[in-house]
């Protein structure tokens, strides 16, 4: 038997855990789409093929909002469908969304490798190390 999920089905899910009302467009965010899309983009590399619901559950996010950012992701070529479980898209990053989440091939997200120190102290702590004398 196939699964076949509406929205009312997904808003019911959605319902169990969260905040009192949760946006239902990118615009109730309140936050750049850009910063959403990136945000699918670095958890769909890091988990690998998923639905769309899957993605919105793990992104805490509405299945609106997601799938508003799955259409713009797709449009981008950023992510492609795979294939269909029920009536929701199994979708997964392309090499053009890896570029997008700077995490092209095997380099560093940052250009190099910063370590903890790097990313505690933030930029220029290496310039400020160097200016006092200390390596």
């Amino acid at each position: 038997m196939d699964l076949l999920l509406n929205n009312n089905d997904l808003n019911a899910a959605e319902k169990a855990v969260g905040p009192e009302v949760k946006p239902r467009s990118t615009k109730e965010l309140g936050v750049r789409s850009a910063i959403v899309e990136d945000l699918a983009l670095k958890t769909l590399y890091t988990s690998g093929t998923m639905s769309v619901f899957e993605l919105a559950r793990k992104t805490r996010l509405s299945y609106d909002v997601t799938n508003e950012i799955f259409g713009k992701m797709r449009a981008g070529l950023l992510c492609q469908v795979v294939g269909m479980k029920g009536n929701i898209p199994e979708i997964s990053i392309t090499t053009n969304g890896r570029s997008r989440a700077g995490i092209a091939g095997s380099q560093p997200v940052r250009g190099r490798g910063a370590g903890l120190f790097g990313i505690v102290r933030g930029p220029g702590a290496e310039a400020e190390r160097t200016a006092r004398g200390r390596p």
